[in-house]
Order: C-alpha cells, then sequence, then structure tokens
C-alpha cells in the first residue's frame, strides 16, 4: 500500500471517531421516575452524560417552584443505549403536595464546563395521606468532662423514653442501663464534641425519628492531670490484710488495694500503697498488678491493684494507702479518698524448745555438790537438785547467792571476791538445766530471758584471768539454744595463764643466769647462752601476748534480754525490730538508760539499756 492511501486512510477514521464522540456527547437523556409522583412520595430525575467521567461531574442544586424538596443528587458511571461509558446523575426530590412542579435550571458542571439540562414541569399527583412525620430526642447533658460518666436517653415523641437499640460513636463508650429501655451510660475519653447519631426508632405505624444532641466535652483543668479518676465521689478500701493480722517470721504477705466509685471500668487509675518496716525503712511492694470491675451496685465501678511483699523479721509493719486523688465536677475541685492506715504484727519465728544436754546436767550437778560440800547455804541447792526439782534448786541458789528473783538480777551478779566466780557457775547452771523442758518449763517464749542471763553471766566468767573448768562448754551450750553456733570466739588463750607462762619462763632465764654466775663463770657454750635467750624471749613474747588477750576480752559486748529497736534514745520514737533474747554483737556507745549496739547479723539500733546486759 502507498503512503498517501495510508494517511488517507487514517484520517477517515480519526474523523468518524471524532464525529461519533461528539454526536454522542449531544445525546444526553433525562428521564423522569415516576413521571406522575403521588403528593408526599420521592421521585427522581435521572440525567445519562455519554462521553462523560463520573468522578468529573458535579451536580448543582436547581431551583424549585412548587410543592416539592430537593433532598441531594448522587452521580455513579453507566452506559448509554449503545454501550457507550456513560456519567448517570439521579437528582432526588419530594413531592410535598398535589400540584405543578417546576424544576428551573437542571444542570451540572463536568471537568470546569458547565452543562445544562433545561427545565421541567412535573404534575404531582394527590395520593393517600402522607403519613405523620413524628419525632423524639435525646436527652443529655450540655456538656460534660472528659473521662467523666454521664448518662443519655432516648426519648420518643411523647417525651418518655423509648426502646433505642445500640449504638456507637467513634472515641466514646455506651453501654446500656439495665431495666431502663432507651436509657445509657456513656463517657467521652477525649475533649471535644460528643455528636448523638440521628436514629429512626419505633416498629411499623409508630416510627419516629430520633433528632441528633450534640454535647460539649471539656478537658480538666491546667494543674488537674495528676488526678486518678473523674467525677466522684471515690472511696479507698484496703482489702488485705487485715487489722491486726499476724504472720509468721520472714514470709509473704498479700495485699489488695482499690477504690470504687461511679467510673468507667478500667479508665480509672488504679490506686497504691506504701509499707513500712518495723525500722521505719520502705519495704518494696513491686508493681503488683491492676484490676477494674463493677460492684454488685450496678452504678459503682472499682479500678484496684494486688501484690504482695516479703517480710524482713519480726516487728510491727504498717501498710499506708496513698491518697486516690479525683475531680469532682460538680463543684470543679481535686479532691481525695483516703484510707487508715493497717498494722500487722510479726511474730518471732518459734523456735523449738531447748533442752540441756546431758553434759551440761552432769557439770551442773558436779558443780552444785561440790559447792554445796563447802557451803552449807547450798545444801538446799544440792538436795533440789537430787530430787530432779530444778526449778526448786534455782530459787534456793538465788537465795543462797543473795539475789532478787527479777530480771537482769542473774546477769549482774557479782564476780569478786573469794569462791565468788564458783557460785556464779553453779548459779548460771542451775538456772540453765531449769529452764529446759526437761524441768517442766512448757513456755518457750518465757523461757528465753533467763536463759539469756545465764548465757551472759558463762560469757562473763569466760572472760576471766583464769576461767573455771567447762565455762565455755557451758556457754558454747547456751549459744546453741539461741542458734547462735557461730558465736564469736577468742583467737588467744585467757591471759592470766600466758602471764603465768611468760613469768615462768623469765624466772627460769634468770635462775641458769643466776646459777652461772653463783660459780663466777659467764655462761658460755651454745647450750647455757641458747637456754638463756630462748627462755627470755619466750617470756616476753607470752607477757606480751597476755597483754593482747586482755585488751581482746575487754571490748564491750553485749547479749539481749529481749527488746524492742528504736532508731534514737527515746522512747516516743518509732518502734523497730524485735531484737530477740539471745542475740549479740558489740557496744558502740551507751549512757544510763540507752545502749547504741551493733548485732552481729548486721544492723545498728539503740536499745533500753534494761534489754540490755554487757560483758
Amino acid at each position: 500500500m502507498k503512503a498517501g492511501s495510508s494517511l488517507r486512510a487514517f484520517a477517515v477514521v480519526a474523523a468518524l471517531s471524532l464525529g461519533m464522540s461528539v454526536w454522542g456527547q449531544e445525546e444526553r437523556r433525562v428521564s423522569i421516575a415516576p413521571e406522575r409522583p403521588l403528593a408526599g412520595s420521592a421521585f427522581i430525575v435521572e440525567v445519562i452524560l455519554p462521553g462523560e467521567r463520573a468522578e468529573a461531574v458535579v451536580p448543582l442544586e436547581p431551583r424549585l417552584q412548587g410543592p416539592a424538596r430537593y433532598t441531594g443528587a448522587d452521580v455513579h458511571p453507566g452506559q448509554d443505549g449503545i454501550g457507550l461509558e456513560s456519567a448517570v446523575i439521579e437528582y432526588r426530590f419530594i413531592a410535598d403536595d398535589a400540584g405543578t412542579i417546576e424544576i428551573v435550571g437542571l444542570s451540572a458542571y463536568s471537568g470546569g464546563r458547565l452543562l445544562q439540562f433545561g427545565s421541567w414541569s412535573i404534575d404531582a399527583v394527590a395520593g393517600a395521606p402522607a403519613p405523620t412525620r413524628r419525632y423524639g430526642s435525646w436527652s443529655a447533658p450540655d456538656s460534660v468532662m472528659a473521662r467523666e460518666v454521664f448518662t443519655v436517653t432516648a426519648l420518643g415523641p411523647d417525651g418518655k423514653p423509648a426502646a433505642c437499640p445500640g449504638f456507637a460513636v467513634e472515641g466514646s463508650l455506651f453501654e446500656p442501663v439495665p431495666g431502663n429501655p432507651g436509657r445509657f451510660r456513656a463517657v467521652v475519653l477525649e475533649p471535644g464534641t460528643l455528636r448523638l447519631p440521628r436514629l429512626e426508632l419505633g416498629v411499623e405505624g409508630g416510627q419516629f425519628e430520633l433528632k441528633p444532641f450534640s454535647v460539649a466535652i471539656k478537658g480538666l483543668p491546667t494543674g488537674t492531670g495528676n488526678v486518678s479518676a473523674v467525677g466522684g465521689p471515690w472511696r479507698l478500701e484496703l482489702v488485705a490484710p487485715k487489722p491486726g493480722e499476724t504472720f509468721a517470721e520472714d514470709g509473704v504477705v498479700a495485699w489488695e488495694l482499690r477504690a470504687v466509685g461511679p467510673g468507667w471500668p478500667g479508665l480509672a487509675a488504679s490506686p497504691s500503697l506504701t509499707v513500712e518496716a518495723p525500722d521505719g525503712s520502705r519495704v518494696s511492694v513491686g508493681d503488683g498488678f491492676a484490676y477494674s470491675g463493677r460492684t454488685t451496685a450496678s452504678s459503682e465501678t472499682f479500678s484496684g491493684r494486688r501484690g504482695a511483699f516479703k517480710l524482713r523479721g519480726p516487728g510491727a509493719y504498717t501498710i499506708r494507702p496513698l491518697p486516690y486523688l479525683w475531680f469532682d465536677a460538680a463543684t470543679r475541685t481535686v479532691r481525695q479518698a483516703t484510707a487508715v492506715p493497717v498494722r500487722i504484727t510479726v511474730a518471732l519465728e518459734s523456735a523449738p524448745a531447748w533442752e540441756a544436754p546431758a553434759a551440761v546436767v552432769s557439770l551442773a550437778l558436779t558443780r552444785i555438790a561440790a559447792l554445796s560440800a563447802k557451803d552449807a547455804e547450798w545444801i538446799p541447792v544440792s538436795e533440789a537438785v537430787e530430787r530432779g526439782e530444778w526449778e526448786a534448786a534455782r530459787i534456793e541458789a538465788y537465795k543462797a547467792a543473795g539475789i532478787v528473783d527479777e530480771r537482769g538480777s542473774l546477769a549482774a551478779v557479782k564476780l569478786r571476791g573469794s569462791g565468788a566466780a564458783q557460785k556464779a557457775f553453779a548459779l548460771a547452771a542451775a538456772s540453765l538445766v531449769a529452764v529446759s523442758p526437761a524441768s517442766g518449763s512448757a513456755d518457750e517464749t518465757q523461757a528465753r530471758e533467763p536463759r539469756a542471763e545465764a548465757f551472759a553471766l558463762f560469757l562473763r566468767l569466760e572472760r576471766a584471768a583464769f576461767p573455771a573448768r567447762g565455762v565455755t562448754a557451758m556457754a558454747d551450750a547456751a549459744a546453741s539454744s539461741f542458734g547462735n553456733l557461730d558465736r564469736p570466739s577468742y583467737v588467744l588463750p585467757p591471759f592470766g595463764w600466758l602471764c603465768v607462762a611468760g613469768l615462768a619462763c623469765v624466772a627460769a632465764a634468770g635462775l641458769v643466769f643466776l646459777g652461772c654466775s653463783r660459780q663466777r663463770q659467764v655462761p658460755s657454750g651454745v647450750a647455757p647462752r641458747t637456754a638463756v635467750v630462748i627462755l627470755a624471749v619466750a617470756g616476753a613474747v607470752a607477757l606480751i601476748l597476755a597483754v593482747v588477750s586482755a585488751v581482746e576480752r575487754t571490748s564491750p559486748r553485749f547479749v539481749s534480754l529481749g527488746g524492742t529497736a528504736r532508731a534514737v534514745p527515746s522512747e516516743l520514737a518509732a518502734e523497730g525490730e524485735l531484737v530477740a533474747a539471745g542475740r549479740m554483737g558489740r557496744v558502740l556507745e551507751s549512757s544510763a538508760d540507752w545502749s547504741f549496739v551493733e548485732l552481729d547479723e548486721g544492723g545498728a539500733v539503740w536499745l533500753s539499756a534494761r534489754d540490755v546486759v554487757r560483758y
């Protein structure tokens, strides 16, 4: 085919296509359905625009003359009679009454072009009487605070609550009120406007339209952002533990705290608390876990937290709920709910009753028998021991020693004088055996205090220059009764024996030297000189060690008789932990009424002088 012929054919096809497009645009069709609408009914004017894109068409509102209303228009794609892509406009109207309706200036824009569809005249005819349109309304406050719970009610045309199905509005929560048709609890999460929707309610023959309603949602005033809830009143409840409960030492205590008020489950913050240990320090309670829900009273909700904390030791613990802040929407003020602190008691873990070992009993029998043979005043003590009546023996021993049977008297007995150490040993031994279960003492708690006094007395005897035989064994037995298996021991032997050894070595060195001098000879040879030097050095070392041993035994220490620790030396100070009888440590500072002590297990506290035996 020649090039000229191809060009002419292409031109013919293009001309035909352009002509068809132009012809299609001029074939706009307008139809009315129904052509004679009934009064009170709707009708549509449909316009088909061949070759126009639906997304580019914007219908314009026409002018109306006569008993009709324009309710809007829709545009959607379609096809004309020959299959060409078209835009379809549907203008919607309602004929309010019978008569002639004039639609003037029916038009639309398409891509910036104004399309005119002319004016149309329609006759609306009378039909069945149009139903009377009835309206209801929403009952709700004009304004509320964000997160404040309020009530909305659907009212019928008669002003009474009307049944209403559930509905949703973005950013808001609704739930029906049980037993109250048409009534809902509502809450809006953020400031703004709540628009209650238009709804069609009622059944056939009793339908009505619920008109929309707007509620202004206000934000919290400046400076109130730390509140835990909005609206009230709220109350704080410490569910657990209960006041006065007693727990075992080193246990775990479960706690539960909740705030109750007219809120929405999950919106109010959970309350919190603190726990004070007996020494006034804070106990870690952890984060626990939060929970929320609704109480049996349908108008109340709760927001709570559960957790647990570990006890540090015996004494009184205080569980203190922190104030729960809530915003009072009625008065526009911040208020707080409080709960009374609860005190719980942690009892000292009861140790198994201690029974004096057979070796301790045997040693006590021997010492009391030996003492009664020398001192007639101790014969009643020996007779009571022979009968196996150790408590009676203890009382007779107190009489023989001339001390009264009261707290602290045994530990303070004097150790000076002829036979004083032997009497103190027998007195402490009788007391130690008397307070064991074998002697009939059933209350281990009451037995700890006199046993602690006997323990302290043995520790005093152990510090003597020449401790009595068996005193360390008795002190160890008393210590084991309190669980002090690793009680501090002395590094060096008693200083009295070291002094004797040192003096003996010095004296021997002197005798060797004097012996040689009397023979008018200077010690000569390796053996004599070495003997003198060795004895002299050994004596010096022994005497130096004696001094060190004496210093070691003068460090002030104590045994507790059982008392409450204080942070400062005052009866008005807060009570700390209970320092059980038999616990030991160092005395750092003391006065007539108080002692500042450091326990062997760690920690420094003030104890009343009445609860401390120094040795």
